[in-house]
């Protein structure tokens, strides 16, 4: 028998039949690649805007306008919320809290925490005081266990506390990109990252009317809008 092998137009043909398989595969491939990288920069995105608004609803919720201070483009101040009480005794700068009524987070602080103190109920005048130290003590009628606040002395009594932490919230730089974190205004420890990663120097915090407006950017994707509305004091 007569062995017949291929010709070069055969050849030719063959070559680009596989040229054009890999051109369609490499096509595929990258377009696939595309999407799984659209969709995590999508998804960091909304990790991100999902992870500020909820910070700043939960942090700004009773807050207003006169309370919160914008430092720099990328950072303000705040106060946020820790607990109340009403205290059992006020006097000579010692507030003392029976342990059952204390709501909050945490435990007060000395030298992080500010106290608001309602000292006038019908004129609603309220007093801020810081929290010098904190101690352990009884209340005076009931002997319950208590909390002892060391605080300034200050005229009237105070019938209800709120406790508050001033921090700043800023976008800071990290390696090769930015993130929102939270520090106590005092920089008594590191700041605490809670979103991102930002664009570098793209985070501009403004007020829009009544409301806290942060702009700021995700790699790869467009400008993103926060709005958080205050109340009026």
């Amino acid at each position: 028998m007569t062995r017949r092998g291929f010709t070069l137009i055969e050849l030719l043909i063959g070559l680009v039949i596989l040229a054009l398989f890999a051109t369609l595969v490499v096509t595929v491939v990258r377009g696939a690649a595309t999407v799984a990288t659209r969709s995590m920069v999508s998804l960091s995105t909304d990790r991100t805007q999902l992870a500020l608004r909820t910070f700043l609803q939960q942090e700004l919720r009773d807050a207003v306008d006169t309370e919160v201070a914008l430092l720099a483009p990328a950072r303000v101040a705040l106060s946020r919320p820790i607990g109340d009480a009403i205290p059992c005794a006020d006097s000579a700068g010692t507030l003392l809290i029976a342990d059952s009524s204390w709501h909050g987070t945490r435990l007060p602080a000395g030298n992080r925490d500010d106290l608001l103190l309602l000292i006038d109920p019908v004129a609603e005048q309220w007093l801020r005081v810081t929290v010098d130290s904190v101690g352990i003590g009884q209340c005076p009628v009931s002997n319950a266990p208590a909390l002892r606040l060391y605080v300034a002395s200050h005229s009237g009594t105070a019938t209800v506390v709120y406790l508050e932490e001033p921090v700043e919230l800023s976008a800071y730089r990290s390696g090769a990109a930015d993130w929102f974190g939270l520090t106590p205004a005092s920089h008594t420890s590191a700041v605490q990252p809670f979103a991102g990663p930002l664009t570098v120097g793209s985070t501009l915090f403004s007020w829009f009317a009544d409301r806290l407006e942060v702009a700021f950017t995700i790699p790869g994707a467009p400008a993103w809008y926060v709005r958080t509305p205050l109340g009026a004091p």
